[in-house]
């Protein structure tokens, strides 16, 4: 009967030394899974990599958008805890991938690589303005500060080629 058999639950781990002596799915070698249990028998239940994990990135200041640096994990563990990563200043909850840009305060809110998004919150329309005369022609752009040929605040020139030429002058 089993009081004779060393490996009563037949999972090859003998009963002196397997963690779960009646559980065949638990045993010295086993794959831990992310299950509450200590599938392995090595004191230690749903450790990093274990089967079933999620990916867990850094995110120090708690935006839900995590760096570079990550675990796999059965469940979030310190400040591993963001499961999207991409956050360009992991010290600001304010700027992350999931922002809007605001002009004027000198952050990249969402993490774009620029500061001078087309319709940030604040931004102003400018015109393409060849003769740097003020006025400019063609639809613009909503920007935060104005951006190569596209300078001027007011649109309208009739000639963008002659600076003495456009609705300002009488």
């Amino acid at each position: 009967g089993d009081d004779c058999d060393a490996d009563w639950d037949g999972d090859g781990d003998p009963n002196e030394t397997d963690c779960a002596p009646r559980d065949p799915a638990v045993f010295h070698g086993q794959v831990e899974a992310c299950n509450g249990l200590d599938d392995d028998c090595d004191a230690q239940t749903d450790e990093e990599g274990a089967s079933g994990c999620s990916l867990y990135f850094w995110d120090e200041d708690g935006d839900g958008y995590g760096v570079t640096l990550q675990k796999c994990l059965c469940a979030p563990e310190g400040a591993y805890r963001a499961v999207r990563a991409g956050d360009c200043n992991d010290q600001d909850a304010e700027v992350n991938p999931g922002m809007v840009e605001v002009c004027g305060n000198g952050k990249d809110d969402n993490c774009n690589g620029s500061e001078n998004d087309e319709g940030a919150l604040g931004c102003v329309y400018f015109y393409e303005d060849l003769d740097s005369d003020g006025w400019g022609t063609g639809v613009g752009k909503c920007l935060c500060y104005s951006q190569g040929d596209l300078t001027a605040k007011k649109s309208g020139d009739c000639d963008d080629q002659d600076p003495e030429r456009n609705p300002g002058l009488n």
